[in-house]
């Protein structure tokens, strides 16, 4: 059996994608801040953050692309589990608030929790492969 590595497609080109857009991403909320809220120029700012974010993921999705079939599919896998485990989150949190725990701001939380759970599945689901 050949060498599985789903990770590779993380290589120095989309790392540096991903410190640029990290960059754009603070330098722009930065910037709004200080801005009145729906005033044209913070509003281009958040377009600036929204375009930015939106050219991070399709340059991952070009890369996840690049894999051989079996690398694929274990990203496959693991991004719908890790979709899977965060709606459970979500709606669960949801029924907790009803019951009087404080409101989670998802927007906030949802990139970093569909990561860490995509690459804990992928390190998963890989070590069969191996």
């Amino acid at each position: 059996m050949p060498l599985v590595r789903p990770f590779r497609c993380f290589n120095t080109r989309l790392i540096g994608i991903a410190l640029l857009v990290a960059f754009a991403i603070i330098a722009c909320a930065w910037v709004g801040r200080g801005l009145p809220l729906r005033s044209p120029p913070r509003v281009l700012a958040a377009a600036v953050q929204a375009a930015a974010f939106a050219w991070l993921v399709l340059e991952m999705i070009r890369s996840v692309r690049a894999l051989d079939e079996l690398e694929r599919r274990i990203h496959a896998d693991a991004l719908a589990g890790a979709a899977g485990l965060i709606v459970v989150a979500i709606g669960c949190w949801g029924f907790l608030v009803k019951a009087g725990l404080p409101e989670v701001e998802w927007s906030l939380w949802i990139r970093p929790m569909l990561s860490i759970t995509w690459s804990l599945g992928v390190a998963w689901i890989s070590r069969r492969y191996r």
